[in-house]
């Protein structure tokens, strides 16, 4: 891994599927409580959310885009999201 950012994003859950809409898992993608990119964001928290989606989409250019959705909260969400190059 090359490069590497990682991003923590609240929004009113409201605002959720349009925000998923326009990102790289529009199409689907996301996984409900799998735990393989989990490491991924491990500074981000001691322990993983209780309810969560993730997955990994392969971007132009040899880039990745890790997500994972905290589904805990009713009224806001958080959003991490890990991008890297190889």
């Amino acid at each position: 891994m090359d490069d590497a950012l990682w991003l923590k994003i609240e929004m009113p859950t409201s605002d959720l599927a349009s925000f998923l809409a326009t990102s790289p898992f529009r199409s689907g993608g996301l996984e409900t409580n799998q735990t393989y990119h989990l490491y991924h964001f491990s500074d981000f928290w001691q322990a993983p959310p209780a309810r969560y989606r993730v997955g990994q989409a392969a971007l132009p250019n040899a880039r990745t885009l890790n997500m994972v959705i905290d589904d805990t909260g009713s009224t806001n969400t958080a959003v991490y999201m890990m991008w890297f190059e190889m």
